[in-house]
């Protein structure tokens, strides 16, 4: 049923990567056009958000309560090729409460966009995602803790990464100082 979609949205193949096979629709007779073609079962359409992206990992444990966000820039592959470590209470609340409500044991990255409405959910990746070798470097080291909270060892403390921390993606990662 296509009468209470609000255009232009997103159709996005249902397992992709980094923006892959993804097409911005305009109306309705677009989508028509565009859907006849291919499987529907495997596309979801979504709304198209406007606003800054930003790729957040949550990390969770019975007593820990840990939270990154990254203002994130894509590169042509779609994938993060540089980002900034931002303080955002908005989206901390807002991500928290999202996997809280999934009773979170360990790490999950999610994808919102900063809307006129606040923060919007895109995307949950129930696995390290591309990020995962910055966030060690930042020392926000969810890989890590979730090895240790799956094995029961200790999980050491974690010294909160400064808001304004940028870095970039080369052959390898790069950090730079406030």
């Amino acid at each position: 049923d296509n009468e209470n979609i609000k255009f232009p949205v997103i159709l996005k193949p249902r397992s992709s990567q980094g923006g892959k096979g993804l097409k911005v629709i305009s109306n309705n007779k677009e989508l028509l056009s565009f859907t006849d073609t291919i499987e529907k079962e495997k596309y979801i359409v979504q709304e198209y958000l406007h606003g800054d992206e930003y790729t957040c990992n949550v990390f969770l444990s019975q007593h820990l309560e840990r939270v990154i966000i990254i203002k994130r820039d894509l590169g042509g592959t779609g994938c993060t090729v540089s980002g900034e470590v931002v303080c955002d209470e908005d989206i901390k609340s807002y991500v928290l409460e999202i996997c809280r409500k999934l009773y979170l044991s360990g790490s999950l990255n999610l994808q919102l966009r900063l809307t006129k409405r606040g923060p919007v959910l895109f995307e949950m990746n129930p696995r390290f995602s591309s990020t995962v070798m910055f966030r060690h470097k930042l020392d926000y080291r969810d890989f890590i803790w979730t090895i240790k909270l799956k094995t029961g060892s200790v999980i050491e403390p974690y010294h909160v990464c400064k808001s304004g921390r940028r870095f970039y993606k080369g052959v390898y990662e790069y950090i730079f100082p406030e």
